[in-house]
């Protein structure tokens, strides 16, 4: 039988659009003969998944939750991430309007483990700084992803000893179709969409396709999906690149806060020790981001069936996540340049925060005024791939197992990350933030100076900082279960695996005075100016702020100093890597039956676990690995009763692992300089024991109806081995 269907989502999905009529009428044919020789009707789409998901939790002897099928495809979600926050408890983070990693029960993505196919995996991206920059942790971006790719996502909030461990807040198990998911003949669905963003007046388009096939003995099948996604997007705001206070400023109110020397005076003037003690706005700035993303995405997948009792299943997936992003912002650098700063006038709200102030802005220790524009330009590219293979056999109809195996690989590599910095030529007079009325969309204006004027500027200084991030796993295991009798099946296994996780980074930044062939700022001109024009559309900024402004035009700007081209230097502390082996096994039983007429179910069991790491980091100028292994046991108990029909009352225990945060693990360090005084040192500690904690679940659900749920869940995690 061949079955396929089509459908159109136009701006999000608001009206939907039957594609190719014959496919269709060939379906409506099929379906109509199958109708006139059985008395079965099948219906498939939204509710049937929603009962899919639903079996799918209540099956199960732990706490899960789950979206299946068409539950993705018809929703008009980005990425991965917004499909799993509709699973209570898990929330998400956003970064150029889609979401990019989760939270689970309040814990961040270092505490959650996800597998893709049943095996772990990781693939990382960027971000703009405000949004995380990149990812060098353990987190998950799960907007490296199409949802389109996956038919089933699973959220496993509870711990069994078959499941593999590294996970305090729940383990995320991804599924791409396979072929004997959809019985013999053909199988084709063909989507699309496009989003509309008003700010950067750009239609994003959305396709996806799928097609499989398996033969009438389904002895054999092939399948292949793909998804794209284009996207030019568009975001603007006010930001403070956070709050700061205890800095003393050169004078308040006419009044010096400085002496001579330019140390504070002891013990400072009132309104000098006011404004000391108030919250001010480290940064504060309008900017303006756009983003240029394409993302591309196939899985492929053959299962073979030799006999009743045996399959091989072959799967793949690969995705591209390329981007561009331009970042532009007007802004005033207060921090490290209070000394240059007089402050002539100011208002101190209830909650300590310097709402309001007009202030002179002076030369500061390095020469520049602190009134600056910026543009920053991002080149991102995230490739992962993954392939996996899984032999599943039945010794008989008591006895069974499987091997299963796989590698996987993300890269991710900014080859470019440049920024460049406009300054004002001449001291500015008359700067004004207002907050009083939104802190979070405050009135400024920078009074002396013409923003749109590129003769108040100066080309001063230049960054850019090529980075990267490189995970691989591999992994093997094996896995046999045994029925005893018809309540208790006994399962044991082994898994071998291996993590690799680098990242490294240059940087080339520094004066344009002290270039070869310049001696001092360059005069802005307009060649070297790219203006923003129509900012704060819809902001709901009051008015009368600049809504332009002489952005650097990045191109013209990079190319006179030729800065792609001069020499990066590797910055050691963050340029290191670690690679981590684990050894494990398990034995579990899982048990169904009646006690005194009440039907129980569950699972109990040990995991055992060996960790060794090696961590690569520079300790002064040397390069050095260390080694570390440790052991884990981990019990873990599930129980699900059924004290009503359709009511059932779930509880569980377990002791449970998270591996430390891979920046914590390399040796070395570094003494941050840029956001002080004070100044901080972050070693690493290639010696730390893993995150321990004991987990306890308890759950309530009553299945009223079809396709229907009532639940209540608690929860108690006892984290004893938590650090910072």
């Amino acid at each position: 039988m061949a079955t396929f269907s089509g459908k159109m989502r136009i701006l999000a999905g608001v009206s939907a659009l039957a594609l190719a009529a014959g496919a269709g009428a060939a379906q409506a044919q099929q379906e109509g003969d199958n109708a006139q020789s059985s008395d079965e009707i099948v219906v498939t789409g939204f509710r049937s998944s929603l009962g899919a998901a639903l079996n799918t939790k209540r099956n199960e002897t732990g706490i899960v939750d789950a979206i299946v099928a068409e539950d993705i495809a018809d929703f008009p979600d980005l990425n991965l991430a917004e499909s799993l926050q509709r699973i209570p408890g898990v929330s998400i983070s956003r970064q150029a309007g889609e979401g990019r990693q989760i939270t689970v029960r309040g814990l961040s993505g270092i505490f959650t483990r996800v597998r893709i196919n049943g095996m772990e995996s990781l693939t990382t991206t960027g971000a703009s700084d405000a949004g995380g920059g990149s990812n060098r942790s353990r987190t998950f971006d799960f907007n490296t992803f199409a949802s389109e790719l996956f038919n089933e996502l699973v959220v496993r909030k509870s711990q069994s000893a078959s499941v593999e461990e590294g996970s305090l807040g729940a383990n995320v198990e991804l599924k791409t179709a396979q072929p004997f998911d959809y019985g013999p003949g053909w199988t084709g669905t063909v989507a699309g969409s496009a989003l509309y963003n008003d700010l950067s007046d750009d239609v994003g388009p959305r396709v996806a396709g799928l097609l499989s096939y398996t033969n009438p003995s389904e002895t054999f099948g092939a399948l292949v999906s793909v998804a794209y996604t284009s996207r030019d997007i568009r975001e603007e705001g006010f930001s403070t690149v956070r709050f700061d206070a205890f800095d003393v400023f050169r004078s308040v109110g006419g009044t010096s806060c400085l002496d001579g020397a330019g140390d504070p005076i002891e013990p400072l003037p009132g309104d000098c020790a006011t404004v000391r003690n108030a919250w001010y706005p480290r940064i504060p700035r309008y900017g303006r981001l756009d983003y240029d993303q394409e993302r591309l995405g196939i899985t492929g997948s053959m299962q073979f069936r030799p006999t009743e009792r045996t399959t091989l299943s072959l799967d793949g997936l690969f995705s591209d996540f390329d981007g561009v992003r331009d970042e532009h912002f007007l802004e005033v650098f207060i921090r490290s340049n209070n000394g240059a700063i007089d402050i002539t006038d100011f208002s101190v709200n209830s909650d300590g925060v310097l709402e309001q102030f007009t202030a002179d802005l002076q030369p500061a220790s390095n020469g520049l005024v602190p009134a600056r524009i910026e543009h920053r330009r991002d080149f991102l590219s995230t490739e992962f791939y993954q392939f996996t293979g899984n032999l599943e056999h039945e010794f008989n109809d008591r006895f069974r197992g499987n091997i299963f195996g796989g590698v996987s690989r993300s890269d991710f590599d900014v080859p470019v990350q440049a920024t460049i910095f406009y300054d004002a030529a001449d001291p500015v007079t008359g700067y004004t933030f207002d907050g009083s009325d939104n802190i979070n969309a405050p009135f400024i204006d920078f009074g002396s100076l013409d923003v749109n004027n590129p003769g108040d500027f100066l080309f001063t200084q230049f960054r850019n900082r090529p980075q990267g991030v490189d995970n691989d796993f591999n992994t093997i295991q094996s896995n046999l279960s045994y029925d005893l009798n018809d309540a208790i099946t006994a399962s044991a296994g082994v898994s071998w695996k291996e993590f690799a996780f680098e990242t490294r980074e240059a940087r080339a930044e520094g004066d344009v005075a002290d270039l070869s062939g310049f001696s001092a700022p360059i005069p802005v001109t307009a060649d070297l100016v790219d203006p923003v024009t129509g900012f704060g559309d819809g902001l709901g900024a009051p008015s009368g702020i600049d809504t332009s402004w002489a952005s650097p035009d990045w191109d013209a700007a990079v190319a006179l100093i030729d800065l792609l081209n001069i020499p990066a230097v590797q910055r050691i502390q963050d340029t290191r890597g670690v690679t981590e082996k684990d050894l494990g096994g398990y034995v579990q039983f899982d048990f169904n039956f009646d006690a005194g007429g009440l039907p129980v179910r569950g699972d109990f069991g040990v995991r055992y676990v060996r960790t060794k790491t090696a961590s690569t980091g520079f300790i002064g100028e040397d390069e050095v690995t260390i080694t570390r292994k440790y052991d884990d046991w981990l019990p873990a108990f599930n129980v699900v009763l059924e004290p009503a029909e359709d009511f059932l009352v779930r509880a569980g225990f377990a002791r449970v692992i998270a591996r430390p945060a891979l920046g914590n693990l390399t040796p070395g360090g570094t003494i941050d300089t840029f956001n002080g005084p004070p100044f901080t040192i972050n070693m690493g500690n290639p010696d730390l024991d893993p995150f321990r904690a004991t987990n306890i679940d308890f759950a309530m659900e009553w299945y009223f109806a079809e396709e229907s749920l009532l639940a209540l869940g608690v929860f108690f995690k006892d984290i004893d081995s938590f650090f910072t």
